[in-house]
């Protein structure tokens, strides 16, 4: 786990009511968030640079455990799920990492 939020995020648009925005992800080399999970059905794309995600699956009321793990390469499209979607990102490379979400 990391404290610190070492990435950077943009939001470029938002809707008028809630269900929708598009945001910018600047990943610093070695940058890292957090085991966490979304509230929401999304997609987002790579722009430049590979972040590695690492997804996580319930093993038990208070456990988790590694389920896999994904490079995500420029121009990959990224899925994230309501339900069943913890994960964990970090930029692996040597230089930024760009997603748009």
């Amino acid at each position: 786990l990391v404290p610190p939020i070492q990435y950077r995020r943009l939001i470029y648009w938002e809707s008028v009511t809630g269900n929708g925005s598009l945001v910018g992800v600047l990943w610093p080399p070695g940058a890292e968030a957090h085991i966490h999970s979304h509230g929401h059905d999304g997609v987002g794309k790579s722009i430049e640079g590979r972040i590695e995600m690492t997804f996580f699956e319930r093993s038990g009321e208070h456990q988790i455990t590694v389920k896999r793990r994904e490079q995500s390469d420029p121009g990959a499209l990224i899925e994230f799920r309501l339900e069943g979607n913890i994960h964990a990102v970090r930029n692996l490379s040597e230089r930024d990492a760009i997603d748009v979400h």
